[in-house]
């Protein structure tokens, strides 16, 4: 109880100081606002925003925050934040933060309905200030090559909005100094900064109606940064190696600069402020090959650089050295094929080569890069090292072969470069002998030293099952001693054993039992088992050998050996009773089984004292049996081998047979009643008739063995009669005894049906007869012609010219019996010939519709046609009347020939009457060859022009028309037209446009073609207007005396002669004259220029007549 009291207090005491602690962890809700509050207020304007940060304490991880921003953006939050809330609308409104719902803060914010200033400083030119960036940041920026000089006045004016002249702008330096100014904005306002670096210039816009603005400007005053990095005899490192660096600063960098130490292994750069570390120390992981460094504009393949940038305001420079070559040693490593640390004796390892290469780096200028090594192998074997030649041959040994090259060290081991490079990437190994094996790869490659590494193989012996057994007897039950001769297993492992005693009975011994053995002593897994075999049969004896732990190799899987022994028993049969009917032969023929015995089986038969009519023999193995006499007989088989012997009883049966006749008439006459005759007797009495064909009646019935039969009523044909005895005891059969009667029928004919002939042609008759005729003879009723009248498929020829109908007659012979000759009839039609009436020759000219012709004639109502030229647009062949517009596309006139035949049409019979023949000409379309334009002068002859045409046939004739007759040429004419004078009265040439209309006549059709059109130009008179004569001093460059004319059309040259050269012009020229005077004498000289004007069109080129004009030249004067 006191203990109790105890641990009750103690609780009490921990609840108390429990509560203590929470309560001197009572939460202080509290925040700060940017802009600040002046006592409990913000003021801003419309669209501003205020950023609230929590000041509260003793909070932690589960403090509840719960922000409240009425008129804001945002109007709640529950993160400590801070929270930039923007207001929209002007009012007063209060900002609250509550801490787990207990304690709570606020600030009034006044929303004025104004636009906030928005503070813009601008720079006043001249005063070496700049905007530079610099880390994403806008800067003014004073830039010297001198630290020690101080930024000089800082210019600027204000461009802030909504200010007016009580606004104050209020300037925080950002060097510890602050001014405030009033007005609407400053024109030149300027500060003073002292001592370089960064400064954080604030400018606030206060308006006087107390919204403010805030503005932060980043100022920098420093020069261009500079720095230096070198490393004193940097060597070709192997990997991991480290470097250090000096780092040499210029003296101008100022606080405010960054430098970036960067080295392009892939590593991140490192950035310090200023002043930054006098050493910087690296370290290499990786080979430098496949890395190209550019070092002050040189490039160095397989090679790092470090480098170390420097950064501020006023610009960056960068410095870089190098190269850097590390290099690294090869991983040695190989792999196994088959894998495992134990493999079976005999098994081929496939020992690969996966080191990893290192990595070598040449001298300069290339720094070539390889991963190239060398190597070699040894192998340890149960006895020791195992030899090979200074060639890396293996030299022959019990305990492996190898067709690949082992390497040679050259005997030393530590110095690669002496290695041979002939080892093999794979050794292919066999190993022969059982034992452990250790495989010892060595590789290297440069300096960087020497890697190796070792595996060891336990190899076991090959797995081999073997036994032998000894028996008691060849006969079951026999008795097997087993003797185990398996092999032994190394390595650490056992041997599992598994017998299995697999019985057979191919030879079907019925006395087998697949169970029928058993280990009499031990088991199946028991090294030597007792087994005893109990059932006749073919015994499979096996012993698998396995390992208790698989081991790779063919040699060390499951190993097994079967031995097969036979085990023979007594002969056995079955016997089953026998039943046969009288008089027949049975051959006793049992399935005996041997049962593996080695002797062949001994037989004896014994019937008693009621032996079977005859035997073949009692020893007999399938003796023949014959009983004469119905009953039972028993008997007994004896069956025996070198095992022993056993026999069998049975008995066989012999049942009576049975006796059948049936007779009756072999032939009669329809509807004749007929009478049967039969007997049955042995082991049937009873029977039943049947008839093969139904509709008859047996009278009485017909299980009467001497019935009347009553055939079908007018059944002509063969009826078969049976009896049939009813089932004697089996196995004897039914038996039945057959004879067959003929029914004779009636005489049939038939004359056939015919389509309509055609006038004097002859038929092929299709006539028939049946039943009881044996013949039939033709006849007509006009006299007509049979070419045998007793031939059913004689051919009838009419009487010559006759038209109309025929009856034809096809009369039986009368047959023997009641029935009488028959006779049928059948009538043909003989169609007219049908004709056709002329049609005259018809000629036409291509692609102009004729008249259809239309086909008229007697007896006609078909008309089919050929054509002997499908080149008038006709088909070859047709029928009806023709109706087509005829073509020809040659140069000579198409005829072709239409042959016409008639045809009477009945049916599907058709008579063709004589054909008659006309012909179509077709004349081809008319055609002139084309005529070339022509062009004249005025006033020239014209050539004859002729028409052709490229038609061979006919005649073609020519119209013309002129639609300008102003040439000299008739507006319209036939033929050629004739050479005449030609016309142009005009300044222009005068083209007329002749069309050529050709006609074709033959065979009195004319046929008119296209036309063609070509054009006769007649160039008008060339002409040259007068040209007045010209004075010149000596020496003078005249005006160019430029040539003129009216005509149009055309193109205007002007050929010029000079008959006094003297002047300074030339004797003869074209074109217009531009020359320089001369006269060396001392009186005027005078020429006469003569100008012939030349007007071209079409390349004929017409002169006109010419003009004449002096031009004098005048002397010096003296």
């Amino acid at each position: 109880m006191p203990q109790e009291n105890s641990y009750k207090h103690v609780s009490i005491l921990i609840f108390l100081l429990f509560s203590m602690v929470g309560y001197s962890a009572t939460y202080n809700a509290s925040f700060t606002t940017n802009p600040a509050d002046i006592n409990g207020t913000v003021t801003i304007c419309s669209t501003q925003s205020i950023t609230f940060t929590d000041n509260s304490t003793n909070t932690n991880g589960a403090t509840i925050y719960n922000w409240s921003f009425p008129g804001g953006n945002t109007t709640t939050a529950n993160t400590s934040g801070p929270h930039t809330i923007t207001y929209i609308t002007a009012g007063n409104y209060t900002a609250t933060l509550t801490i787990d719902n207990t304690t709570s803060f606020s600030v009034n914010v006044v929303v004025l309905n104004s636009t906030p200033s928005s503070p813009v400083l601008e720079l006043i030119d001249g005063n070496f200030w700049t905007v530079t960036t610099f880390n994403n940041q806008s800067y003014f920026t004073y830039c010297s090559n001198d630290a020690n000089i101080s930024g000089g006045l800082f210019s600027f004016t204000t461009q802030s909005t909504q200010t007016n002249n009580n606004t104050q702008h209020v300037f925080d330096w950002g060097d510890g100094t602050s001014d405030t100014f009033t007005g609407t904005n400053l024109s030149d306002t300027f500060h003073f900064y002292a001592a370089a670096g960064n400064y954080t210039l604030t400018y606030t816009v206060l308006l006087d109606n107390a919204c403010s603005s805030t503005r932060t400007y980043n100022l920098y005053v420093g020069a261009i940064p500079t720095a230096t990095i070198s490393a004193v005899g940097i060597p070709t490192l192997c990997n991991p190696g480290s470097v250090t660096y000096d780092l040499l600063i210029g003296a101008q960098n100022t606080p405010g600069t960054t430098y970036t130490f960067q080295v392009n292994d892939g590593t991140p750069p490192v950035t310090f402020n200023h002043p930054p570390p006098a050493t910087i120390t690296h370290q290499f992981l990786d080979s430098s090959c496949g890395t190209t460094s550019n070092i002050n504009s040189t490039v160095y393949p397989n090679s790092y650089q470090a480098s170390i940038t420097v950064n501020n305001p006023c610009g960056n420079s960068t410095n870089a050295v190098g190269p850097i070559n590390i290099q690294s040693a090869p991983i040695a490593n190989f792999t196994r094929i088959p894998s495992e640390n134990i493999v079976c004796e005999g098994t081929t390892v496939a020992i690969s080569d996966s080191t990893q290469g290192g990595y070598n780096i040449g001298g300069p200028p290339t720094y070539t890069c390889t991963q190239t090594y060398r190597k070699y192998w040894t192998i340890t074997g149960p006895s020791g090292l195992i030899a090979t030649s200074s060639g890396g041959l293996l030299i022959a040994n019990p305990y492996i072969s190898c067709p690949n090259n082992f390497g040679y060290n050259n005997n030393q081991p530590n110095n690669p470069g002496a290695w041979l490079p002939i080892a093999s990437n794979v050794l292919n190994v066999t190993f022969l002998l059982p034992g452990n094996y250790t495989i010892d790869f060595y590789t290297g490659s440069n300096l960087c030293g020497i890697s190796t590494t070792s595996q060891t193989i336990c190899v076991t012996p090959r797995v081999t099952s073997d036994f032998s057994f000894a028996t008691n007897s060849n006969c079951a039950p026999a008795i097997l001693n087993t003797t185990n001769n398996s092999s032994v297993p190394g390595c650490g492992n056992a041997i599992n054993y598994n017998w299995t005693i697999t019985p057979s009975n191919p030879d079907n011994c019925p006395s087998f039992d697949s169970n029928g053995w058993l280990f009499s002593n031990g088991t199946a897994t028991d090294p030597t088992p007792e087994i005893t075999l109990n059932s006749p049969g073919i015994y499979e004896i096996s012993l698998a050998a396995s390992l208790a732990i698989p081991t790779a190799g063919a040699l060390c899987t499951t190993n097994t050996k079967t031995e097969i022994i036979t085990i023979a028993g007594k002969p056995v049969t079955s016997l089953s009773p026998e039943t046969i009917c009288e008089g027949e032969t049975i051959t006793l023929n049992p399935t005996v089984f041997n049962c593996y015995a080695t002797n062949p089986v001994s037989y004896l038969w014994d019937f008693g004292a009621n032996p079977p009519t005859s035997i073949s023999s009692n020893n007999d193995p399938a003796p023949i049996v014959t009983f004469d006499t119905p009953g039972i007989y028993n008997y007994t088989l004896t069956i025996s081998n070198e095992c022993g012997s056993n026999s069998y009883s049975s008995s066989i049966t012999v049942n009576p047979k049975v006796n059948v006749t049936a007779v009756g008439s072999a032939a009669t006459c329809v509807n004749t009643t007929l009478q049967l005759n039969g007997t049955i007797t042995g082991g049937a009495t009873t029977g039943v008739w049947t008839a093969s064909e139904s509709g008859g009646t047996f009278i009485p019935n017909a299980n009467d063995l001497n019935p009347m039969y009553v055939p079908p009523t007018d059944f002509i044909g063969t009826i078969t009669f049976t009896l049939t005895s009813d089932a004697p005891t089996a196995p004897c059969t039914i038996i039945t005894a057959s004879f067959s009667t003929v029914f004779n029928t009636e005489a049939t004919a038939n004359a056939g049906s015919y389509e309509p002939l055609c006038e004097n042609s002859s038929i092929l008759l299709n006539g028939a007869f049946g039943g009881a005729a044996a013949s039939a003879t033709w006849s007509d009723s006009v006299g007509g012609l049979f070419s045998d009248i007793n031939n059913i498929n004689s051919t009838y020829t009419p009487p010559t010219g006759y038209i109309g109908d025929i009856l034809l007659t096809l009369t039986t012979n009368d047959p023997p019996g009641p029935c009488d000759a028959v006779i049928d009839t059948t009538t043909i039609t003989v169609l007219p010939t049908p004709t056709v009436n002329p049609i005259v020759d018809i000629f036409s000219c291509d692609n102009t519709a004729i008249t259809p012709i239309t086909f008229t004639g007697n007896n006609a109502n078909v008309f089919t046609w050929t054509n002997s030229d499908t080149n008038i647009g006709l088909p070859a062949t047709g029928s009806g009347d023709i109706n087509f517009t005829p073509n020809n596309t040659s140069n000579s006139a198409i005829t072709s020939t239409i042959t016409v035949t008639p045809v009477n049409n009945v049916s599907t019979s058709f008579c063709d009457g004589n054909p008659i023949t006309f012909s179509i000409t077709v004349n081809p379309k008319a055609q002139v060859n084309s005529i070339n334009n022509q062009t004249f002068c005025n006033g020239d002859t014209s050539a004859l022009i002729e028409f052709s045409t490229v038609n061979v046939d006919g005649t073609t004739t020519y119209e013309w028309t002129n639609n300008n007759s102003t040439i000299g040429l008739a507006s319209s004419g036939t033929g050629t037209i004739a050479p005449f004078t030609v016309i142009n009265t005009t300044n222009s040439p005068t083209v007329a446009t002749i069309t050529v209309t050709p006609t074709y006549t033959n065979n009195g059709i004319s046929c008119i073609g296209d036309s063609i059109n070509f054009t006769i130009t007649v160039n008008p008179t060339a002409q040259v207007e007068v040209i007045s004569d010209a004075t010149y001093c000596n020496n003078v460059a005249i005006t160019p005396i430029i040539f003129t004319t009216t005509n149009l059309g055309g193109t205007n040259t002007f050929e010029w002669t000079n008959d006094n050269p003297a002047i300074g012009l030339a004797a003869t020229g074209n074109g217009n004259i531009n020359f320089t005077t001369t006269n060396n004498t001392i009186v005027p000289l005078i020429a006469n220029i003569t100008v012939t004007p030349i007007f071209t069109n079409n390349g004929i080129s017409c002169n006109g007549s010419s003009e004449t004009f002096t031009i004098t030249v005048n002397p010096n004067p003296n």
